[in-house]
């Protein structure tokens, strides 16, 4: 299992130069938290010095995405996409495919049909049937939710290349970090592709951090450009 788990972490942390993804881990929170604070302070540095980037392509924000329910809500699809697309895959040693092939063995006798619910009320036994997410109390639950929705995060990271969205996710928590106008474009076709998997944004906790922006007047176009793109994507704006 050290080998699967060693292939899943370098996948996900190193597959995209500005996509890193953290699994629920308690290790995997921690550094999470540590990589977006240090996104923050950059931003709050590069706004702070008002040059010629920040001038010309408006401030650097941090957009922080949250979704609802994305465990429960998650197709399971998105699971068995990633294993049909990547086993096998151009590039990976011996004992990446066969961490891999064991992964899938996994998923296969887990998810490879739907699972059956019971519950007892009245002295009867019901059943429900259950079509997605991932199993309550799968100890792998959050590693395949990760891995259903990598393609996703990279497939936005890899549109802006002149100028990068940075990219980092812990469990169902997406930060993006980018000058205001990719960012929040990337923050909505991000979104709307998540949504192809089952997974909704919750726009009330979700949120745009414009940091260190006293030298960027708020009058000028870009902060007025902001708010109208905050509010076509339903997303809270908080500057400092």
């Amino acid at each position: 299992m050290k080998e699967v788990n060693k292939t899943i972490v370098d996948f996900l942390q190193n597959s995209n130069p500005n996509v890193i993804q953290f699994i629920g881990t308690k290790d995997g929170a921690a550094n999470m938290s540590h990589l977006v604070a240090a996104m923050e302070e950059e931003a709050r540095t590069l706004n702070a010095q008002a040059g010629p980037e920040v001038q010309a392509h408006g401030p650097f924000v941090v957009v922080a995405l949250d979704a609802k329910n994305a465990f429960n809500s998650l197709k399971r699809e998105a699971i068995w996409r990633f294993f049909q697309t990547h086993l096998g895959g151009a590039g990976d040693s011996v004992e990446q495919r066969q961490a891999w092939a064991l992964l899938w063995k996994y998923v296969e006798a887990h998810y490879g049909v739907e699972g059956r619910l019971r519950y007892h009320h009245g002295g009867v036994t019901h059943f429900l049937r259950s079509l997605g997410g991932v199993h309550q109390g799968d100890p792998l639950g959050s590693v395949l939710y990760a891995l259903a929705v990598h393609r996703h995060l990279v497939a936005v990271a890899n549109k802006y290349r002149s100028l990068p969205v940075r990219v980092v996710a812990y469990a169902d928590n997406v930060f993006l970090l980018a000058h205001q106008r990719q960012a929040l474009e990337a923050a909505g076709e991000l979104c709307g592709s998540l949504q192809g998997v089952g997974i909704e944004v919750n726009q009330a906790e979700s949120m745009v951090f414009a940091l260190g922006v006293g030298a960027v007047t708020q009058g000028s176009i870009w902060f007025g450009e902001m708010l109208l793109c905050c509010h076509r994507v339903g997303l809270r704006f908080h500057c400092q």
